[in-house]
């Protein structure tokens, strides 16, 4: 059921929803004052939100069929 979620908001952000517009840009904005950085344009918030959407796409579905992310052991010893 968590994988739905993931799948269907991942989608409404790559479809462009102005939902995920406004806190994109808020955290956005938070970057650049914290950061000193360019503030992307609206375009490349745009692109930002459409490509977190793909990555959550793509997240849903590996949780829906059981993936995980591999963690792996440093080999160095400490």
């Amino acid at each position: 059921m968590l994988a739905a979620w993931f799948v269907t908001e991942g989608s409404a952000a790559v479809r462009g929803s102005a939902a995920h517009l406004e806190p994109a840009r808020a955290g956005a904005d938070a970057v650049v004052e914290r950061f000193g950085i360019t503030r992307p344009t609206d375009e490349q918030l745009r692109t930002i939100v459409k490509v977190h959407g793909a990555a959550m796409i793509g997240a849903g579905a590996a949780l829906a069929i059981g993936k995980a992310p591999a963690w792996r052991r440093s080999s160095s010893p400490r």
